[in-house]
């Protein structure tokens, strides 16, 4: 995979900021419904993280009914919130596409992200969470497909279906929390998510996805 699309990217800052980002192409497979009712969770214990599911539709003939399920579900956990009467109401979570206004790249959907995470029950080569890396963002996934091979121990890695529970790393991504693939480490292939920033938004993830 290429970083160079990546280069650019500033370190996550080390602040107050609160925002998941999901990438991927939307369908079952990717369990969306999981990760909404996960941060439905997170939301009781901290109401100013927000979430950007960042994607088009997948291939499964099943996606845009998906999709529409996952829109609906979102308005239901999270009815759009207003500061007074007279404000227009904000909805902690948005459904949004690469191109748009919000997110003309890629790697801007990742420059915007606290935490990178991944759903998925079923899942091939993650190419988010290199991507992620290649940013120096911290990762939460699900231990599904080739993710623990690919994230190695820089991220934290949930059962699928169960991304709610406290963070655990898999038995076999028991590396420690600054280590990182080779890969992401040698100069030229961009940076593991072992910066202090990364390091702080993990903790963060640890302490409140519970």
């Amino acid at each position: 995979m290429d970083a160079a699309p990546f280069a650019a990217v500033a370190d996550a800052p080390a602040d107050d900021s609160r925002t998941l980002v999901w990438v991927g192409a939307i369908e079952p497979a990717k369990d969306l419904v999981a990760l909404l009712h996960a941060f439905a969770e997170l939301r009781r214990t901290e109401p100013a993280v927000t979430l950007r599911i960042v994607g088009g539709l997948g291939r499964d003939p099943q996606a845009p009914g998906y999709l529409a399920h996952c829109r609906a579900l979102a308005a239901q956990l999270f009815p759009d919130e207003a500061a007074d009467a007279r404000t227009v109401g904000e909805n902690p979570v948005s459904f949004e596409e690469i191109g748009g206004p919000d997110v003309p790249a890629l790697a801007d959907a990742y420059a915007s992200a606290t935490v990178v995470v991944l759903s998925s029950v079923v899942e091939g080569f993650p190419r988010s969470l290199v991507e992620a890396m290649f940013c120096g963002r911290a990762t939460v996934s699900t231990d599904a497909g080739a993710v623990c091979e690919v994230i190695g121990g820089t991220g934290l890695v949930v059962p699928p279906r169960n991304p709610g529970r406290s963070p655990r790393r898999a038995g076999r991504c028991s590396a420690t929390p600054t280590a990182g693939p080779g890969w992401a480490r040698r100069p030229g292939h961009g940076r593991s998510n072992s910066s202090p920033s990364s390091r702080t938004s993990r903790h963060f993830v640890a302490s409140t996805w519970s």
